[in-house]
């Protein structure tokens, strides 16, 4: 019988044995199948996770659940899950050994020789690794996951940061346009914020009354979202950029009412080759965008995953400033930064930054790797060879939840709960019109002998003594989010609170934190 199909019947046979049984509790929390962050209604009797439905009152997505979401609970049965902490050999060790192994990296290692790998989730956890590197001298921490690559999260961070001097990722106001041009932005699946895109009130109201904004979906392929556009339009693969600097010299010679000159006339021309389309489909399209009141282009991870994807970015947002869209209903914002560790947290290390790390790795630069929430082995391409590269690695840890590649290739694997077993945030960084921090608290106890990596990190800096001891002056992982948190309390969020106490179970009663209402900002050009 296939592993997957046991683990499923594991988790049903679960939940109809609890399902009659206990005190029924709802627990708000957030979903860790991807990092966008979205917040979660779990249902619980008994003590068991039987249901889960998305929590109206995030404002990220506001009810609505994607299907990775729903299956989120069935992670909890998985057959491959690790039930505690092992050595390469197979031998299990107990956690206070464990703990030993890392203070004693933390201890015998210099700073440069030390390198911290994780995923894009969760970010108490890189905030609790960023705090901990100063305090050691200033180890590497690196973010990296497949889907950010895929959805070129840092491509679109550095358009931004060309066009606008902000390295963060747009909000689209989608539901404010009276016009979209998306450029392969596969929203109604997995892109970015997958729950915030797939089911935003503009696409619920187009699909049932036909009416809203008028979407034109530019694409080589077939996604869902273009199946929801009313044109879906083929084009040549990697030609957005060109598409999009010929629509723009278009639209302002429609809004100018003066003819291009020669030379932009030859690039339209030029432009119609490479995408695919005739000028006279091109004309017909740029009088579509320009005669809009409210038009927004967007783009898409696709198209900026080609190597001229940050020219496709920036001709892409650049349509924005020619729109005259910047924060305009209908058009882009960013939303203002989160009061709570400030800094680049949010951007994921490119492909070609985790190449360098392999290489340091080859050259037994790096003498402990820990690795969090990410497969390297499996998702870099094998060109990188970080599979080879981990032999040259003195101290390999892998703090992973299940069996994967690179933790089986680890000297030691300390495995992390579960989401639905921890504590914890995610900052929000894309979908959501106000800033917000996404909570996480158990919904279960944990099932097998594993340990919050947070725990384990303070442990050892504890055991270290010393600096470091007074600088991780946090008893647990609960004690660092608790003490994280309240700097939140006056900072004008839909609940606040003075008291410490009080303010920790708003916290937790409302799954997260967010403002009041919307706080956004115009882009400046």
């Amino acid at each position: 019988m296939p592993a997957w199909i046991s683990a499923s019947r594991q988790a049903n046979a679960l939940i109809k044995e609890h399902a009659a049984s206990g005190p029924p509790a709802y627990v708000a929390t957030t979903c860790g199948e991807c990092p966008a962050g979205c917040g979660l209604i779990v249902h619980t009797r008994g003590g068991r996770a039987s249901a889960v439905e998305g929590n109206r009152d995030h404002p990220l997505n506001r009810g609505y659940i994607c299907p990775r979401g729903r299956a989120s609970l069935q992670g909890l049965c998985a057959s491959n899950r690790i039930r505690g902490p092992v050595s390469q050999a197979g031998d299990r060790i107990d956690w206070g050994s464990a703990i030993q192994v890392i203070r004693n990296a933390f201890e015998n290692y210099a700073p440069n020789e030390i390198a911290f790998l994780m995923g894009l989730f969760p970010d108490h956890l890189h905030d609790l690794a960023r705090i901990l590197s100063q305090s050691l001298g200033g180890f590497s921490v690196y973010r990296f996951e497949a889907l950010g690559e895929f959805e070129a999260r840092v491509t679109l961070m550095d358009a931004a940061q060309k066009l606008f001097g902000v390295a963060k990722i747009p909000y689209f106001d989608l539901l404010g346009a009276d016009v979209v041009f998306s450029f392969g932005a596969n929203f109604a699946e997995t892109w970015l914020s997958p729950a915030s895109f797939a089911v935003p009130d503009w696409i619920e109201r187009r699909s049932r009354s036909g009416q809203g904004g008028y979407l034109v979906q530019f694409e080589a392929g077939r996604s869902q979202a273009g199946d929801l556009a009313d044109e879906c339009i083929p084009i040549n693969l990697g030609s957005e950029a060109l598409l999009a600097r010929a629509l723009g010299y278009l639209v302002e010679e429609f809004a100018s009412g003066a003819s291009l000159a020669n030379s932009s006339r030859i690039e339209v021309d030029n432009a119609a080759k490479g995408v695919g389309l005739p000028v006279s489909e091109l004309e017909r399209l740029a009088r579509i965008f320009a005669g809009a009141s409210r038009k927004l282009a967007v783009p898409g991870g696709l198209p900026l995953g080609h190597t001229n994807g940050l020219a496709a970015a920036e001709a892409i947002l650049a349509l924005n400033v020619l729109a005259g869209n910047l924060g305009e209903e209908g058009g882009l914002f960013f939303t203002s930064d989160l009061p709570l560790y400030p800094g680049p947290t949010k951007r994921p290390n490119t492909i070609a930054e985790m190449g360098a790390l392999c290489e340091q790795m080859k050259g037994s630069k790096i003498k402990a790797l820990f690795v969090h929430g990410v497969n390297p082995v499996h998702d870099l391409p094998e060109v990188y060879g970080f599979r080879e590269a981990l032999q040259n690695v003195e101290l390999v840890i892998s703090f992973a939840s299940t069996a994967n590649e690179t933790a089986l290739g680890a000297d030691y694997i300390f495995p992390d709960h579960l989401p639905m077993e921890s504590w914890g945030y995610q900052k929000i960084s894309s979908g959501c019109n106000l800033p917000a921090i996404s909570g996480l608290q158990p919904v279960v106890d944990p099932l097998y002998d594993t340990r919050a990596t947070v725990d384990v990190l303070l442990a050892a800096a504890q055991a270290l003594g010393g600096d470091l001891a007074a600088r991780l002056n946090y008893r647990d992982e609960v004690d660092f989010l608790r003490k994280s948190i309240v700097a939140l309390g006056d900072q004008g969020g839909v609940y606040a609170s003075q008291d410490p106490a009080l303010f920790w179970e708003l916290w937790r009663q409302y799954g997260g934190w967010w403002k009041g209402g919307p706080s956004l900002l115009p882009p400046i050009p």
